[in-house]
């Protein structure tokens, strides 16, 4: 987690949230706004890292929405910002947000290790203005 300058953000609150593998926030979307069933409250480290472990979210269904982790960060000063981060290998993401200063940022590199599983690391910050 990482402020506008780059500098880590210790100790920051992380809230993350996504879709499940179906692109639904609730299991029947129709909690009436109460909020997603997929998601975590975390505090970054002294270095501000984190580490999640989930499935990779769905786009949203009937849609052209790229995949993506939605997230909020507090700082231990009370700063807040928030964001997406999205996946290289989604095919939904277009040259054009390749090259949009506010996505490209946040388009994280996937690898799969020897089991099959996925991996990702992508650092939490501000968007460009």
């Amino acid at each position: 987690v990482r402020d506008s300058n780059g500098n880590p953000l210790p100790d920051a609150l992380v809230y993350i949230y996504q879709t499940d593998n179906r692109g639904y926030y609730s299991v029947d979307q129709t909690d009436g706004g109460i909020g997603p069933r997929l998601f975590a409250f975390l505090r970054a480290d002294g270095r501000g890292r984190y580490e999640i472990r989930t499935i990779r979210p769905a786009s949203y269904p009937n849609s052209d929405a790229q995949q993506h982790i939605h997230f909020e960060v507090t700082g231990v000063d009370q700063s807040k910002f928030v964001g997406e981060f999205y996946f290289a290998d989604d095919p939904r993401l277009t040259d054009k947000d390749r090259r949009s200063p506010q996505m490209a940022p946040n388009i994280t590199t996937v690898t799969r290790d020897k089991d099959g599983v996925q991996h990702c690391s992508q650092d939490l910050k501000p968007r460009p203005r």
